[in-house]
């Protein structure tokens, strides 16, 4: 579940204009199949790092990781097992996403 400010989008990088400034990551997208954060400026050094990482052994609503290089940063796609409501909390550098049981 997006935070009551938010709506659901089609796309990464469209957090409200005015919630832009304050926040060092810049989009959420989501459909039933996965979560897509935009980590602007973003990068993962080492190589070993950047392969995906299949959760699908732990039962829970993710099944998989996938960190995506794109232009200006990386994207993190989050492949769900179903459909999971989730929550984003930002305590200074630290993005956690948070997700409930699969429906």
């Amino acid at each position: 579940m997006l935070p009551h400010s938010w709506s659901r989008r089609s796309r990464p990088n469209t957090l409200p204009p005015d919630r832009r400034h304050r926040s060092r990551w810049h989009g959420v997208s989501d459909d039933a199949g996965a979560v897509l954060l935009h980590l602007p400026s973003a990068a993962i050094p080492l190589p070993n790092n950047r392969r995906p990482l299949d959760t699908r052994f732990f039962h829970g609503a993710v099944e998989r990781v996938v960190p995506l290089p794109v232009a200006g940063g990386t994207d993190v796609r989050i492949e769900l097992r179903q459909h999971a409501e989730y929550q984003l909390a930002q305590n200074g550098s630290v993005l956690t996403v948070t997700f409930s049981a699969a429906q």
